[in-house]
């Protein structure tokens, strides 16, 4: 994915560019301090000679007069290269990714290299001007304490800085860990301590070689030094890394509580390239799961019905059981000629409208619509839900029906239906194939309400209901309804008493 270079985005580059100079800086003055403490206080009176000092010194200051212009640019130079995408508004390069997200820990690496490299020379300067070997070796490995100091330090500060950075770079869904060599926080934590404990423990290790060189007097001030270095840096460097830690974790940790209460909008900012990222990453994977399955399930539950879909949830076995259900069946009348004479968008339009009504009250009658055949509507009382008063429900919908019917005729006056309610046994469950099926109800009371529903194209109230669904109903519901009298349906041998609802 490319894109054109951004302005603010390219400033706010830069910006975190200029830092990494004062936070070279920083981090070798923290490890000359080092060197020097652990070099002055560790070494015997009578080795420090004017003329050893004036060498050492000489050496020191040509090694850094060299190195720390040099490295001061080359770290400028790598970090602007290494940010090179962000400048110029683009997704990073697979092949630019470890270099991108690594990129504090390979300056680091390269300031720890300088480190080793003053290490070898002054140490060979030392043993060259007649230094003891164990001052020798005490010179040598406080410069090494040293450069792992200023990388230690450079690195964590640097990792502080560069995170806003991070953070863009992960914006373009670059995914973190796997695709980069990263600093984990296993090394983090590993950094900490040796900032915090392992260098005061190692300068007291370096200050005991030779046992009998040191005086006591120097042996206490170079204790008191690493005690207040170990207390003050090192616990900087525990509560950042515990930061750089905690932080994410408790965005996370809001995050999860916004899901619990139903926000499934809920992102974290992917803010680390190690495991946190891998951690922040999946927790929006997760929540795009979950959006999707509740998206999928209104959607399941638009084409069949909430308790049919909450069903199918329950139960995918295929069979059913039986149950006595009211059954509720609409039908447009003259729907062939409607079709011949009206486009298809306005006959679609006029079939949405009537559902429309059918799906509305038939939910508010605690009803489900189970399914749509082209012009026609089949819903049922008593499934997959139970209830005891489904005919009076059923009856009180068709009612109500004719009524909302009545008002979509009035926008589209050509559309005209009729509704029929049936009760009796049905088996009620989940018919099909394992790879696809619906839940659906079959038995005479649903060829039954298909049948009413064709004589009620001939009444004026366009509403018919069985003798057995109003003998079913509450008193209160059958006292809307009078008989028509009994008529044999078309596919029976046997009258059915028809019922209309009175005229309100």
């Amino acid at each position: 994915m490319a894109g054109r270079p951004d302005a603010a985005q390219a400033a706010a580059t830069e910006r975190v560019v200029r830092r990494v100079v004062p936070i070279v800086v920083l981090s070798n003055a923290a490890g000359i301090a080092v060197v020097f403490l652990a070099s002055t206080l560790a070494t015997p009176t009578g080795q420090a000679t004017p003329q050893r000092v004036g060498v050492l010194a000489a050496v020191t200051g040509v090694y850094v007069l060299l190195t720390v212009p040099y490295g001061s640019v080359h770290a400028t130079r790598l970090v602007r290269q290494g940010l090179a995408p962000l400048y110029e508004g683009r997704a990073p390069r697979p092949d630019e990714l470890p270099g991108m997200l690594s990129l504090s820990a390979r300056q680091m690496a390269r300031v720890g290299l300088y480190w080793l490299g003053a290490a070898l020379v002054i140490g060979v300067t030392t043993a060259v001007v007649g230094s003891s070997p164990s001052v020798t070796a005490r010179t040598t490995l406080a410069i090494l304490l040293g450069g792992l100091t200023t990388a230690t330090l450079g690195w964590m500060l640097s990792e502080r800085i560069t995170r806003p950075l991070v953070i863009a770079a992960l914006s373009w869904g670059v995914e973190p860990g796997r695709r980069a060599a990263v600093v984990g926080v296993r090394a983090r934590l590993a950094g900490a301590w040796v900032v915090g404990s392992g260098l005061p423990l190692l300068a007291i290790a370096l200050a005991l070689l030779g046992g009998t060189e040191l005086d006591r007097t120097r042996l206490v001030a170079l204790g008191i030094v690493l005690a207040v270095y170990g207390l003050v840096v090192g616990g900087s460097m525990l509560l950042l890394t515990a930061a750089s830690v905690a932080v994410p974790l408790e965005q996370l940790r809001q995050a999860l509580r916004r899901v619990r209460d139903g926000d499934l909008q809920a992102r974290v900012e992917v803010s680390d390239a190690a495991e946190l990222g891998d951690v922040q990453v999946g927790f929006n994977l997760m929540v795009d799961g979950l959006r999707e399955r509740e998206r999928l399930r209104d959607v399941f539950g638009r084409h069949v019905g909430i308790d049919v879909a909450r069903h199918a949830l329950e139960q995918t076995d295929l069979g059913g059981e039986a149950r006595t259900v009211s059954v509720l069946f609409v039908d447009v009348i003259g729907s062939t000629s409607l079709a011949e004479s009206r486009p298809a968008r306005e006959v679609v339009a006029m079939l949405n409208a009537m559902f429309d009504a059918v799906v509305r009250v038939t939910a508010d009658e605690g009803g489900m619509v189970n399914k749509f055949e082209g012009d026609a509507a089949l819903c049922i009382f008593g499934a997959p839900i139970a209830a005891d008063d489904h005919a009076t429900r059923a009856l009180r919908c068709a009612r109500r029906l004719h009524g909302a019917l009545l008002e979509v005729r009035r926008t589209h006056p050509v559309l005209d239906a009729a509704v029929g309610v049936s009760c009796g046994r049905v088996v009620a469950g989940n018919v099909g194939a394992q790879e696809r099926y619906e839940y659906t109800v079959i038995g005479d009371a649903v060829n039954e309400a298909a049948r009413l529903t064709t004589e009620a194209k001939a009444e004026e109230c366009r509403v018919l209901a069985s003798g057995g669904a109003v003998a079913a109903a509450s008193p209160e519901e059958r006292a809307h309804w009078v008989s028509r009298g009994a008529r044999v349906l078309r596919g029976r041998t046997q009258p059915t008493e028809l019922f209309a609802p009175l005229r309100d």
